[in-house]
């Protein structure tokens, strides 16, 4: 059950492996939280087609390489494709909340709710960090 997930545990957790070079994207944290529940739509389902939109494969292929693979480790196109995967999240979650309210629930859960509420800023810090990088190596 949703319940039994420390969501926000795994959100802290996950935000201390998050650096541009690191072993995890927020990306990875976002859809591994969403993934856990059934109830909740998954980002290659909304993503529109030129993000690999509809399929799992292509989707995540787009995460990986973007649409231009000769600039995908490029730190601005990292923070790019995590922007765009988060809106996909949004966008899950956007989903999940119209079909909660159609069935009359009060409430989505702690997985929605620490999403909502930490998955911005665990986007804003990836992003800071980036950033940190490219004027770092600018400087030098």
């Amino acid at each position: 059950a949703d319940d039994d997930v420390p969501v926000v545990t795994l959100l802290a957790e996950g935000a201390k492996l998050v650096r541009p070079a690191g072993p995890l994207r927020p990306s990875t944290v976002w859809h591994h939280l969403l993934a856990a529940r059934s109830d909740l739509p998954l980002p290659h389902d909304l993503a529109e087609p030129e993000r690999g939109g509809g399929s799992k494969l292509a989707y995540v292929a787009w995460l990986v390489a973007g649409p231009h693979p000769a600039d995908q480790d490029h730190p601005s196109q990292l923070a790019a494709r995590e922007g765009d995967a988060w809106r996909d999240i949004q966008r899950c979650l956007d989903a999940a909340a119209r079909q909660a309210s159609d069935h009359g629930l009060a409430t989505l859960g702690p997985t929605y709710d620490a999403l909502l509420a930490h998955g911005g800023p665990l986007l804003a810090t990836y992003k800071r960090a980036i950033d940190a990088d490219i004027a770092a190596a600018a400087a030098s």
